[in-house]
């Protein structure tokens, strides 16, 4: 008997062992960005193309949309379809691993969305998502778990692409009152973050923030140093002035256009690039003279009727 326990735990634990780090480390497309995504200048595609480590697809419309260039797909995506050459654009594309996190560590809902864009080795980003009705925001308020009427403002990315945006310096806090809406600012700091509690006045009362805001890897905090009262508070606006795209439980909002609205006819790669190929078929005509050209016909025309 001990000598078949011995067995089983040299065979055994070790499969165990592999099964959990296996599935410790696969990551899964989340449902909601499965598809074909399209913005103002670009197509960005998700599904599970690979079952450890997806890779993110991104076509870019270039030359104001006449011709869309695939610059990011994995490398045997082109056995499915060879990319088409174009002097203006790299030959061979880009490859991207994707990774998913929580944006927040409070916040579970899987409406809002970490992509960790593993652009190689050493280099990653962090860009949080909103998905609402199959439209993707990248600027949006999230609500503190601290304080209900305190919205949180993420780290927003500009673009979702092949190389890294520029490091926000400033974010903010929206506080909804009854004195009006406080904006709150936040600035990149080297501050450990924590759950320290800041504090401002207006017309004798107290409110209680979070002095810090921890998104997309990085700390932001409404003070200096050790201090906890908020100075230079500007006086709240009755309004925002912008229409607020609120999730159905209230907890997230966008006052921002959406980055990317979701194709709902069309939802594989084979699907894309049906839609690259028939837009690169296409050819723009040719602009007008910026002066009227006249041919020896035109001309011998015009003096025959002279001469008539």
């Amino acid at each position: 008997m001990p000598i078949i326990l011995l067995f089983m735990k040299k065979i055994f634990l070790p499969l165990i062992l592999l099964f959990f780090l296996f599935n410790m480390f696969c990551q899964n497309v989340p449902e909601n960005l499965i598809g074909i995504w399209e913005g103002d200048d670009r197509y960005v595609f998700f599904e599970q193309n690979d079952n450890n480590r997806p890779q993110i697809v991104i076509v870019y419309k270039e030359y104001y949309g006449w011709y869309l260039d695939r610059a990011v797909e994995p490398l045997e995506y082109k056995n499915l379809s060879p990319k088409a050459r174009n002097l203006a654009t790299p030959k061979e594309s880009v490859q991207i691993y994707l990774d998913f996190e929580k944006a927040f560590d409070f916040y579970d809902d899987n409406d809002v969305i970490q992509l960790v864009m593993n652009y190689s080795a050493s280099q990653k980003e962090y860009i949080p998502v909103f998905i609402n009705d199959d439209l993707l925001y990248l600027d949006f308020y999230v609500q503190s778990s601290q304080e209900t009427s305190y919205y949180l403002q993420i780290s927003p990315a500009k673009f979702i692409g092949e190389s890294e945006n520029y490091q926000n310096q400033n974010i903010y806090g929206l506080y909804f009152s009854d004195d009006g809406i406080f904006r709150i600012r936040y600035w990149l700091s080297d501050m450990e973050h924590n759950s320290d509690i800041a504090v401002f006045d207006y017309k004798r009362k107290n409110y209680n923030i979070p002095k810090h805001i921890y998104t997309a890897h990085q700390n932001y905090s409404c003070t200096s140093g050790r201090g906890k009262r908020i100075r230079n508070l500007i006086a709240p606006k009755d309004n925002l002035n912008k229409t607020q795209i609120f999730n159905s439980s209230g907890t997230v909002f966008s006052i921002e256009k959406p980055y990317l609205k979701k194709l709902a006819d069309k939802k594989t790669f084979l699907e894309l690039v049906k839609i690259v190929n028939e837009q690169n078929a296409k050819r723009k005509p040719d602009p007008a003279p910026l002066f009227p050209v006249k041919t020896y016909y035109d001309i011998i025309n015009e003096l025959t009727q002279q001469k008539n």
